[in-house]
């Protein structure tokens, strides 16, 4: 009897065991199962995004090839409009050869104008020179060689006053009027100034 009991107690002991294992795995299960569901509701969230993106390319794409339509069709429609290059190159050279040509007459008529003014410059020069009848009058009290030979080395400096001249100077120091424009090599008496300091020879 007791040993009957022992083996009840066991197999109780057991079968609470393998009930416990069994919730264990269930536990275990279910929490995969969990984990599964929530793996694949993120990658239905990635795929919708995918999608999302997906249509956005698309959508711009289309706008992509809307605009390169239009400018190629814009391009054939005014392709009319564009002049070439052999066009260009024929506008420079007519321009180019009107320029030139504009430049000669423009050259000729300068000459032609320098022509007149040279003309009625010689005609002027010729008359300045006709009205030209005789050498001008030297004025015999302007001297431009000084002869020093015959003046004497001894005198006194003497500062010219108002009213003076050589020939006044010369009075008052006992000198004469030839020595004293000589020896300061003044070439007209006229030009005597007042302060200027001379030399006066005396003998």
């Amino acid at each position: 009897m007791i040993r009957f009991s022992g083996y009840v107690v066991t197999l109780f002991f057991a079968l609470v065991a393998f009930v416990a294992s069994l919730n264990a795995q269930s536990s275990n299960l279910q929490y995969q199962v969990a984990n599964m569901v929530e793996d694949q509701r993120l990658m239905m969230e990635q795929m919708r995004g995918l999608l999302a993106e997906m249509d956005e390319m698309r959508r711009e794409n289309a706008r992509l090839r809307a605009l390169v339509e239009d400018f190629e069709s814009d391009a054939r429609r005014q392709s009319g409009n564009y002049a070439t290059v052999a066009q260009v190159n024929e506008l420079v050279r007519k321009t180019v050869a009107s320029l030139e040509a504009r430049d000669e007459v423009v050259q000729k008529e300068v000459t032609a104008m320098v022509n007149r003014e040279l003309s009625k410059f010689a005609k002027e020069v010729q008359k300045s020179l006709g009205s030209i009848t005789a050498a001008p009058k030297i004025d015999k009290n302007v001297k431009t060689v000084f002869d020093t030979s015959g003046v004497p080395e001894n005198g006194i400096p003497y500062t010219v006053q108002p009213g003076e001249s050589i020939s006044s100077i010369a009075k008052k120091l006992n000198s004469r009027p030839d020595w004293i424009q000589n020896i300061n090599k003044i070439s007209d008496p006229r030009l005597l100034q007042v302060g200027q300091t001379i030399f006066v020879p005396q003998e």
